[in-house]
C-alpha cells in the first residue's frame, strides 16, 4: 500500500500515500517509543506521552481491532494552496458502542492528538486537515487533547 497516486486535475481532489511516514527514534525532549495493547497483542509506535495515553484511551473501548500510527499522508488542495497531512492514528473497531459514537468515533476513525495549547494556536488548520480526510476518504475524524483523554470527551 505504499503507492502514491498522482494529483488529479481538480485542485480540490487529493492523493494518498499509505504508511508513508515512520516514527523516528527519540532525540531530545520528546518521547518516542512503542505502546502495547491487547487483544491482539501488538504495539504501536508513538511520538509523545499524549499519544501513549491515547492508545490506552482507544483500548478502553470494546471492539478495538486495530490501531495504525501515522497511517497515510494525504495531499490535498484548498484556497491557500496544496498541503500535506499525516494523521496521528487510524483506529478500527469491529463494533462501536454508543459511548464512543457520542465522542465522534465510527468503525474507522482518523484521530489527531494535540495538546490544548497547540490546538488553540491554530484550530482552523486542524479543522481543514480533518475536513480533507472526511471529504476525500470518508473516514470519521476526532481531535483528542489531554483534557479529552482525562474526561472521555472528544471533539469530532
Amino acid at each position: 500500500m505504499k503507492a502514491m497516486h498522482q494529483l488529479p486535475p481538480s485542485r480540490m481532489d487529493g492523493a494518498i500515500r499509505w504508511s508513508a511516514r515512520e516514527i523516528p527514534l527519540s532525540h531530545g525532549r520528546h518521547v518516542c517509543g512503542r505502546v502495547a495493547w491487547t487483544p491482539p497483542t501488538q504495539s504501536v509506535p508513538v511520538e509523545s506521552d499524549l499519544e501513549a495515553n491515547a492508545i490506552a484511551f482507544f483500548s478502553r473501548h470494546a471492539g478495538l481491532v486495530a490501531i495504525h500510527a501515522q497511517p497515510f499522508t494525504l495531499r490535498y488542495a484548498d484556497d491557500q494552496g496544496v498541503h500535506r497531512y499525516t494523521p496521528d492514528f487510524l483506529v478500527v473497531y469491529d463494533r462501536v458502542t454508543r459511548a464512543i459514537v457520542r465522542l465522534g468515533f465510527r468503525r474507522w476513525t482518523v484521530v489527531e492528538i494535540k495538546s490544548t495549547s497547540l490546538l488553540k494556536r491554530d484550530p482552523d488548520a486542524v479543522s481543514c486537515r480533518l475536513a480533507a480526510v472526511r471529504r476525500l476518504l470518508g473516514f470519521a475524524t476526532v481531535v483528542l487533547t489531554e483534557c479529552h483523554l482525562r474526561t472521555g470527551r472528544a471533539r469530532p
